[in-house]
């Protein structure tokens, strides 16, 4: 079974001309780390203090999470919080533009600034020239 997590805060809403008051549900989805894979990929992690690998990632897998989530709940906000236009070959090569199509099909509606390298923040001038 494919856990996700995600965030919901209630929020009061206060009528004064009506005297009335009403609770909201909002989600807030959050992606990171997703470092250019485009395609599901095996991950290792530590587990109850096993290795073990497990599938993960792709952008497609994502969508399909999200667009779930969307059609359960009324009010979501999906996040984009770094480490995305770096990573593989493609996202590199293309300087992440091969990722705009992409990202705009999953409708963020906000996305942090991100770091491209913490040595060399001329990574995608030096990388890939061919």
């Amino acid at each position: 079974m494919q856990q996700s997590s995600s965030l919901h805060i209630l929020f009061l809403h206060l009528d004064y001309l009506k005297g009335e008051c009403a609770m909201t549900t909002m989600t807030f989805l959050q992606l990171n780390d997703a470092h250019g894979y485009l395609h599901e990929h095996p991950e290792w992690f530590l587990q109850n203090g096993k290795e073990t690998f497990r599938q993960v990632g792709g952008y497609a897998r994502m969508k399909t999470m999200i667009d779930r989530i969307r059609a359960e709940e009324e009010h979501v906000l999906l996040f984009a919080n770094g480490d995305t236009f770096h990573g593989t070959y493609p996202v590199v090569k293309t300087k992440g533009e091969s990722l705009i199509p992409i990202l705009n099909e999953l409708g963020f509606d906000a996305m942090t600034g991100i770091r491209i390298s913490p040595t060399d923040p001329n990574i995608y001038n030096s990388s890939f020239n061919n």
